[in-house]
Parts: structure tokens; sequence; C-alpha cells
């Protein structure tokens, strides 16, 4: 069922369906909530996801130039690159963030380096921590697989918990053969406070409609939750968005412009990204036949998952994680919900169970809280991944692993 077949079952339903587009609204809020509560209710197969991630190894140069009390670094030959920024520079023994790059050969800080104005300085990266997955919201498994029949080379890494990485102190230094995984801080990306500044490029005429616009920071290939937006009507004969932006200075803050228009309600990709302290114009091609299959803006507000390995990893290799995902909420009219169609009469149960409570129908609402649950029954029957125990008793090898206690017994649940 589409979006638009899921209203229209609703108001049959009700048989209720006013014209009042803050009524649609407010009904489409239902129904992403109760889609929401569905999905996340237990860890159900379609909602499981496998991502291969790139992790790195160090990078060492001994090029390096720094000067004291500047933010800027740079080195002789080609050393970074994007997947550097938010990573940890050791320059000469002292850890700083690198928060943007600017060329392969030139990156800033987060802070003013301290140390001495020298050349040839030793300077290395550490790939300390991993994003997740931009819609991952829970991890169930890491592990290096390929699934090419002739790799060898396969692990499956222990996940351990912040407590008992505390207690155990796991230093952050040691780079080796990888045994655990552990969460670490999630990242929050901060919000554009300020709208774009939208005029007419008179250049190109784009269809007549009003546009809205907005953007978002981009940090580490991840976006934050949208800025507040700026609306441009044209009537097709009078040019196309420009937009320019607020210089945010060498911080790392890079800027993704989005665009909504009719007949679409989700903002789309709008132009290329810009650099942090670039203020535009800004521009992009007329919508076209497309442009529905433009990337849509991802509705998890700015928040990321990420972990980081013991020990870290001393080669570049990929690895698989396995997790629970958010989908994309439903607010086109030919969205569909992420899971299987037979099962999608629940949310149009639990959207009048909620109808019907806040209306004080009790009799409706227990019906439709009945039907739900009964239909909650069958997924759990069908949907859920079978549950493998494993238990393990006796000595464990607390030389290789440090975690492990001899003489304890442990019953470990895998989903």
């Amino acid at each position: 069922m589409r979006l638009q077949d899921i209203l229209d079952v609703i108001y049959n339903k009700t048989d209720y369906k006013p014209k009042s587009s803050a009524y649609t609204s407010d009904l489409i809020s239902l129904i992403n909530e109760s889609y929401y509560e569905l999905f996340y209710l237990k860890p159900w197969q379609f909602a499981q996801k496998t991502s291969k991630i790139k992790i790195w190894d160090d990078q060492v140069t001994s090029t390096g130039s720094v000067t004291n009390g500047s933010t800027t670094i740079t080195s002789a030959v080609p050393f970074f690159s994007g997947i550097s920024e938010g990573m940890i520079i050791d320059i000469d023994g002292i850890e700083y963030e690198i928060v943007e790059v600017t060329s392969i050969n030139t990156a800033y800080i987060e802070k003013e380096y301290q140390g001495s104005t020298h050349i040839n300085a030793q300077f290395t990266i550490k790939h300390r921590y991993i994003d997740m997955p931009y819609d991952c919201i829970n991890i169930l498994s890491i592990n290096h697989r390929d699934f090419d029949v002739t790799d060898t080379d396969r692990e499956h890494y222990v996940p351990v918990p912040r407590y008992d990485d505390e207690l155990s102190s796991l230093s952050v230094q040691d780079r080796g053969r990888i045994y655990y995984w552990l969460p670490y801080d999630d990242v929050q990306i901060e919000t554009p406070v300020q709208a774009p500044v939208v005029t007419a490029d008179l250049t190109v005429n784009w269809p007549a409609g009003t546009y809205t616009i907005g953007y978002t920071f981009v940090k580490q290939n991840r976006y934050s939750a949208l800025s507040p937006t700026t609306e441009i009507t044209l009537d097709g004969t009078n040019g196309r968005p420009e937009v320019t932006f607020k210089n945010y200075g060498v911080t790392g803050h890079h800027k993704q412009t989005w665009v909504k228009f009719s007949p679409f309600n989700e903002f789309r990709l709008f132009g290329p990204q810009v650099e942090s302290e670039d203020v535009g114009p800004m521009t992009s091609t007329a919508p076209g036949d497309d442009w529905q299959t433009i990337e849509r803006l991802y509705n998890n507000e700015g928040h990321y998952k990420r972990i980081r390995f013991y020990m870290r990893q001393d080669e570049d290799a990929d690895i698989s994680v396995r997790y629970l995902y958010k989908p994309q909420r439903l607010i086109e009219d030919y969205d569909t919900p992420a899971i299987p169609s037979q099962y999608h009469m629940a949310i149009v149960h639990k959207v009048l169970e909620q109808l019907s409570d806040r209306h004080g129908d009790k009799t409706g609402s227990a019906r439709y809280q009945d039907k739900f649950e009964k239909m909650l029954v069958q997924m759990a029957q069908r949907e859920l991944s079978p549950e493998t125990m494993v238990f393990t008793k006796g000595s464990w090898d607390s030389a290789l692993h440090p975690l492990h206690r001899t003489n304890r017994s442990q019953t470990i649940r895998k989903i």
C-alpha cells in the first residue's frame, strides 16, 4: 500500500475526509508514528540491513609543516583526503582533530598548534573512529566477511559494553589484530540557524512555481537537520534560484542545498556541495523527468552512530555491519512502508485505534487494538530471526583476550 492508499483506507473506515490540509498533515504524522512504532517494536528480519564499510590503517608522513599558534598544517607530499576529516592526527606526539581538508597537501586542525614551528614534522593520521551507516539505529553484529568463495580471512568481532571498556581501560593507541568493537559517543551534527539567501539568476529560466530552499551542514559526508528555509516564486520567465550562504570559516561545515516544489512534498538534492568558507552563489540545472529519483533529505536530524575497535586496525580492510535501520518517512503519495505488504494493515489498525481513542470511542479503540495485536502475533511467527543460544564455559586465554575471565560461564543470545 502506498501512503495515498493508506490514507484512503482510513478515510473510508472513518467515513471522514475533510478538505483541510492541516487534517491531512496531522493524519500523515500519525501514520508515520504508527509506522515507526511497528518497525522498531522488535528486531524484525525486514528491519535489518547489512552494509560494507571501509576501514583504514594509520597514515604516516615525515614531510609535515606546522607553525606555532596556527590551525593550518601542510604536507610536502600528497597526504590528506576527505576521509581524513574528523580523524585524529598525531603531530610529534600531540593529538589534534582534523576539522577540514582543503587539498591533498593542506588541512586544518580544531585548535591552534601548541608545539614549536618546524618542517619535516612527523604526522600520523589515526582512523580511530568508525562511522556507522547513516540510517543505523542499533548495531547487531560486525565482522570481517567477504562473499568471495576464495576468501579465508573471516573474523567476527565481539561487542564490549562501555562499562567493561572503562573497567579494563582498553587503550585507544594499541594497533594490531582486531578483537572487539566498542560503542563510542554518537555524533550530532549541529543544524544551521540561518536561512539561505535566495535570489533569481536571470541566465536560465526554471518552470513557473514556488520553490522552498534550505541547506544542511555536511561533516564526514553526514548531513545535519535542515536549516530555516527561504521561498522564491518564479513565473517561468524570471530566472532560476541562486543561493548564497554565510561564511562559516574553515570549520569543516560544508554546505549542501535542498529544494522542495510541487508536486513533491520532500526536499531533494539541489546543486553541488560547497565548502564551509564558500558563500556562493550556487545554482543548479532545472528539474527534469529524473527529479523524482534524485536523493531525498533523510530524516535522522543529523544523529549518527560511531564505534571504535580494539585493537585499532593495522591494515585497510572492508568490514560488514548488520544493523537495525530507520526507514525513510512516508511523505510522498507513492511512498510505501518498508515492511512486507501483508502487514501494511497493521499501520492502519494502529492509526484507527488512536483516532478512536482521540474521539472517545473506547469500543472502537479496543477493537482496532485487538486487530493490531493479532497481526503482531502473525509477524512474530514469520518475521523474527530464529534465536541462537551459545553456552560457553571454562578458561579463556586472557593473554590474547584481556576481557576474558577464567572459570566463568556465560550464555550469549544472538539474533
